[in-house]
């Protein structure tokens, strides 16, 4: 029960949610700082509202990968439509108002390609409806994470790990006969060490060379 609770107290409740799964959110955890009321005497009344944001952070990426790569005089062509994505140090379990809130090792979470749940597993890259769009692959099933710092400990860092198969071109041309995947680790932000809470990150990324096999 939430009655006779202090503001601090409710702030400081612990919260957690499924952010490893493909499944559609079905609510996030919102708290707000300030707001205005309006008190109607004549009719017992008090209006208002309040600003709410997110205790979560969302986050996508968006892909562009060459036609073509060559390495060691091998040429090696991606299948785009089958590129993946997984997440890496993501946080489940946090407060209402994270501030403060440190995670420790059963607060983090990650998807896998061999995931025992299929909703846990890598999440597949779609084709834009934008014939036009300067990275024609999405992911269109964010991942979201409370907000996490690894300033103290680069381990922790959040990332995503992009998987795109290539095939390799036989040396007298025509279609390619062996194929095998490329991982590339994409942090979620470049400069800083921590995500923050109710913000969209967006990684747009060019795949110009082979990641690691």
């Amino acid at each position: 029960s939430m009655d006779g609770k202090t503001l601090g107290e409710l702030r400081t409740l612990p919260v957690s949610a499924d952010f490893a799964t493909k499944e559609a959110q079905p609510s996030f955890v919102m708290d707000g700082t300030s707001t205005t009321l309006s008190i109607d005497n004549g009719k017992n009344k008090i209006t208002g509202s309040v600003d709410l944001t997110r205790a979560a952070s969302k986050m996508r990426i968006a892909v562009k990968v060459a036609n073509e790569v060559t390495s060691n005089g091998v040429t090696w062509k991606p299948m785009p439509e089958n590129m993946t994505v997984l997440i890496a140090n993501g946080v489940k379990n946090s407060l209402v108002t994270p501030s403060g809130f440190t995670p420790g090792e059963g607060d983090y979470f990650s998807t896998a390609t061999n995931a025992e749940n299929e909703n846990h597993r890598a999440r597949k890259l779609q084709k834009s409806v934008d014939a036009n769009a300067a990275y024609p692959y999405e992911l269109n099933q964010p991942f979201y994470t409370y907000p996490n710092s690894w300033s103290d400990n680069e381990e922790k860092m959040t990332y995503m790990t992009l998987m795109v198969p290539w095939g390799e071109v036989p040396a007298g041309g025509g279609e390619p006969t062996v194929f095998r995947t490329c991982y590339y680790m994409v942090p979620v932000v470049r400069e800083e060490t921590a995500i923050g809470r109710n913000i969209s990150y967006r990684v747009n990324i060019n795949v110009n060379i082979l990641g690691s096999f």
